[in-house]
């Protein structure tokens, strides 16, 4: 009775301890500069696994609030041309979902961002291509055993807001329509430079369909 009593202590303690690191771990996870050391981890990382400059000034996390705000992010294509740049970027995810592998993002923000999107050629992959690659799922060389089947990851997006969305489009070895008669003539869908705003409720995201009610568009070609 008394070894029994013993063990017991020793398993409450055991937890103890346990639930102390815990706590001690998420409370370290949102305290600045832990978070600012991951992150810059993760984007070397990045870096290292996509061969190209990725860099951002700075990353905060409220997992308690499920609040992420990215700051100043920036990643290069292979050529070293800035590809993507984004100057605010902020996610209110629904964490009470994730335990049963739901992404559900109440509210994403997206504030003054740049995109440069090109083809070298007409037939050429896009400048984006190698992203795509690099986490492209890859078949396995062995033979696979039999596992149980998990939930597929699903992903649902209620709101979305763009302010100030800079996106440029090239098919660099194609004439332009309007050479020589700016910002006049036919639409060219080889040379895109356009400033774009959107705010949206996203009802339904399927593979194949997309349900959303618009508030406000607004679209500035420039070519």
């Amino acid at each position: 009775m008394r070894r029994l009593k013993k063990a017991i202590y020793w398993i409450l303690g055991i937890i103890a301890v346990l639930l102390i690191l815990l706590i001690g771990i998420a409370y370290a996870l949102t305290t600045d500069k832990v978070q600012q050391w991951l992150f810059h981890k993760s984007l070397t990382m990045l870096s290292e696994h996509l061969n190209t400059r990725v860099e951002a000034d700075s990353l905060k996390v409220n997992p308690w609030e499920g609040k992420i705000s990215l700051y100043g992010f920036d990643i290069d294509d292979l050529n070293k041309e800035e590809m993507l740049r984004v100057d605010t970027l902020k996610v209110s995810l629904s964490t009470k979902h994730l335990l049963l592998r739901e992404i559900v993002v109440d509210e994403l923000e997206l504030r003054d961002a740049s995109a440069m999107i090109y083809k070298e050629r007409k037939d050429s992959a896009a400048n984006f291509q190698f992203v795509v690659d690099a986490f492209k799922k890859k078949p396995h060389d062995s033979i696979k055993k039999d596992k149980k089947k998990k939930k597929p990851l699903s992903f649902d997006l209620e709101k979305i807001n763009i302010t100030n969305l800079h996106l440029k489009w090239d098919v660099r070895d194609q004439k332009r329509k309007n050479e020589g008669r700016p910002h006049r003539g036919a639409f060219d869908a080889n040379h895109i430079d356009a400033q774009f705003d959107l705010t949206a409720s996203l009802n339904t995201i399927k593979k194949d369909s997309l349900h959303a009610h618009i508030k406000h568009l607004s679209l500035d070609d420039k070519t």
